[in-house]
């Protein structure tokens, strides 16, 4: 209501769920940064970190307000972002209450359909500079590519269970309760396990769990693949396997851009290699497991085990083996 109404342009910051559609004109992609220095408002919706200091902040005269629960994060250590105005309270509710007052002081009819054209221009030219398809295919598998095919196989009554591999420029979701990410209280390997929740609580759902390398070994794989055998929680898994612990890299070379571990080829504490044969850890469970390395057998084997998950209801999972890389998904 609050977006539409008034013609806020929204940003999904490493969302845990999705409060618009992709494709919805307030929708204006998933970097805070580009709009931050020009916006005379920021509103935080229960959000721990809004921006990346390093990355940009709101102007000074800008006024930042936080909701949520506890919009302070106040059990948190250490936090340090800028609060104007904190309001406490339940989300929806505090939203509703915040877009009836609003309205009462609301520009003219004509000022807002202005910057609702403006707004809508924006996230289109956003989603079409960003989204690149599957056509035409690379030379070489990437993370963005993956996501580009994974977006195929959703529909209506696919939920996406991501944890961080995902490239969320690629995915086009309209419904709500679609799309689920780690919590910052998840740890490392929270997305199997979640997956399987995801499905005990939806079992007329398609559940598609997309992980890294890192993340599918911390979640505790043979467990989690006997539990879905166990009890009969059919779920596809897609490991964007690049061979490497990407985080701990991306964040080393953000504090030493060029230092040692920057002009490594196997920089220390960040590559998973030799990379284990994971589709054959879901086998040991009944589950069909493959690997895939060239673009063009991508698409084929997604089907296939989306096809299996459906018809034969087994779990499934695809080793999708992309070029080593440390690029931030959204």
């Amino acid at each position: 209501h609050l977006a539409h109404a008034l013609a806020v342009p929204v940003i999904h910051y490493r969302p845990r769920f999705l409060a618009l559609s992709t494709e919805h004109p307030m929708q204006c992609g998933w970097d805070p940064h580009a709009l931050l220095k020009d916006a005379d408002v920021v509103l935080v919706v229960d959000c721990d970190v809004p921006w990346i200091p390093k990355e940009g902040a709101p102007k000074a005269d800008a006024k930042v307000i936080h909701i949520g629960p506890d919009p302070l994060f106040a059990r948190y250590p250490l936090r340090g972002f800028r609060t104007d105005i904190a309001l406490t309270g339940a989300v929806a509710p505090t939203l509703e209450a915040l877009w009836r007052a609003a309205q009462k002081e609301a520009p003219s009819v004509k000022q807002i359909e202005a910057r609702r054209k403006a707004v809508a221009d924006l996230s289109e030219a956003t989603r079409n500079k960003a989204r690149a398809g599957t056509e035409p295919m690379p030379n070489a598998m990437t993370g963005k590519w993956l996501s580009a095919c994974m977006n195929r196989l959703l529909d209506e009554r696919t939920i996406l269970v991501n944890e961080y591999p995902t490239v969320l420029e690629e995915m086009v979701i309209k419904e709500s309760g679609r799309y689920f990410g780690n919590a910052s209280a998840g740890g490392l390997g929270w997305g199997l396990g979640a997956a399987l929740g995801v499905k005990l609580a939806a079992p007329d759902k398609t559940v598609i769990c997309a992980l890294g390398d890192g993340s599918y070994m911390f979640g505790n794989p043979t467990a989690g693949h006997y539990v879905s055998e166990a009890m009969r929680l059919p779920v596809l898994f897609i490991i964007a396997n690049n061979a490497r612990w990407a985080a701990v890299h991306r964040s080393t070379l953000a504090t030493y851009p060029k230092g040692h571990a920057a002009a490594m080829e196997q920089p220390p504490f960040a590559t998973l290699e030799p990379s284990p044969r994971f589709e054959h850890v879901i086998r040991a469970s009944g589950g069909h497991g493959e690997a895939v390395s060239e673009p063009k057998a991508l698409m084929p084997a997604l089907e296939r085990a989306l096809r299996i998950v459906k018809d034969e209801k087994r779990q499934a999972l695809v080793n999708v083996r992309i070029e080593p890389g440390y690029v931030k998904t959204s």
